[in-house]
């Protein structure tokens, strides 16, 4: 899969004799790497929409739906940081989910541990934070657990969360195209 005499230093490259050959290959190398961020990324989208408990033709249709999305095709094509940041956030999810079922700590560690790679592929990831929070109170009403400070008024701090996104989305949409996307990264 990976070739280990693969040169990655620009400057050795460039006194190459050949240095476009070292760049395809390194071109196919990390391509290859991001198809498979893209696989595991459809793996665990749905494995998350397992969770919740969703026909499987259902399941089926909207990972379909996502796979031919502009997103997910702009993701498989161009190599950026995207679809890990998203990868590792859905992976987060899943094992703060599963935690919920199943009980087993170490499904904690392995949420935070996705969770902190997703931030570190990239930092704009912190806005899907609202999902998390949903999750955490869905399965928490789920399990019946009522001594939670939130989950007694939990319908009314989930629907202004909602709200609070659709508006933060909504503003992000339709403000000046120029200065949409900042990347910090």
């Amino acid at each position: 899969l990976f070739n280990h005499n693969l040169i990655y230093d620009l400057n050795e490259i460039i006194s190459l004799k050949n240095p476009n050959s070292t760049i395809e290959n390194i071109f196919i190398t990390l391509r290859t790497v991001n198809s498979f961020f893209c696989y595991f990324f459809v793996i665990y989208f749905y494995k998350n929409l397992k969770c919740f408990e969703i026909k499987k033709n259902l399941r089926l249709l909207i990972t379909s739906i996502l796979v031919f999305s502009e997103f997910f095709l702009d993701a498989l094509f161009r190599m950026n940081s995207d679809i890990t940041a998203c990868l590792f956030f859905l992976a987060s999810n899943y094992y703060l989910i599963t935690y919920f079922k199943k009980n087993k700590n170490y499904r904690i560690f392995l949420s935070g541990f996705f969770l902190i790679f997703s931030l570190l592929s990239k930092i704009l990831i912190v806005f899907n934070f609202f999902y998390s929070y949903l999750v955490f109170v869905y399965f928490m009403n789920k399990k019946k657990i009522n001594n939670h400070f939130f989950l007694n008024n939990s319908k009314f701090y989930f629907g202004i969360i909602l709200i609070l996104y659709f508006i933060f989305q909504l503003s992000l949409n339709l403000y000046d195209e120029k200065f949409r996307y900042i990347d910090i990264t």
